[in-house]
């Protein structure tokens, strides 16, 4: 057997009836503030004190144009019952071991220094801002709806189960993936009061990685 085709997708319809729509590595996902359009992306604005949660969740270039709304993605984590907002699908051959999905720098997979990555005060340093939540495992595309863990939205801004930071902190799935399944995600991120200004801290790189047998 062979790698298997990875393709990233987001889902553009119901969390019961999931339509996986693709993306690819010229899209970038936006967390931003509330009224978002398809051409302009509203900064999310750092709450008084303490933390907050993105209003919304987009895909869009990189330069921000052609932007689409993750609709199923919800800013209140503590109420939040949609399981089906990311996936990533393995396509014409299975993996060898479970996937892990993790996030780093840079697509050179070496450092995690980036505010998002490595906490302010408010987020302890050394906590990752990014979490994310594996909802389903090994799953066709038309399945209905995963877990949502009841730990995911009870989470404070140290806990370290949900966080995406390389090798330290990481969501590894429950198997191995099958050739034409998938594993889907939940993702957040905390915005702490005192979050660094600019974008430069704030582009983190989400990885998975997998094996495969070579035959």
């Amino acid at each position: 057997m062979a790698e298997p085709v990875i393709v990233w997708k987001y889902n553009s319809g119901s969390e019961g009836s999931p339509t996986w729509t693709t993306f690819t590595g010229a899209k970038t996902i936006y967390f931003t503030g509330p009224d978002t359009t398809g051409s302009v992306a509203d900064p999310v604005t750092a709450p008084a004190s303490g933390t907050k949660f993105p209003e919304e969740l987009w895909i869009g270039d990189t330069v921000y144009a052609n932007g689409a709304q993750i609709s199923q993605y919800e800013q209140d984590i503590t109420t939040a019952t949609n399981t089906n907002i990311f996936a990533v699908q393995f396509d014409t051959n299975p993996t060898s071991t479970a996937p892990i999905l993790t996030a780093w720098d840079s697509s050179a997979h070496s450092t995690t220094a980036k505010e998002i990555l490595d906490g302010t005060t408010t987020v302890p340093a050394g906590n990752s801002l990014l979490r994310a939540n594996l909802t389903s495992s090994n799953v066709l595309p038309a399945s209905g709806a995963g877990t949502l863990a009841a730990g995911f939205k009870s989470q404070t801004s140290s806990t370290t189960t949900y966080q995406l930071k390389g090798d330290t902190y990481k969501q590894t799935a429950s198997s191995a993936i099958d050739a034409g399944k998938q594993i889907r995600f939940a993702l957040t991120c905390f915005i702490p009061d005192d979050i660094g200004a600019g974008t430069t801290e704030h582009d983190p790189v989400i990885t998975v990685k997998y094996t495969f047998v070579w035959v």
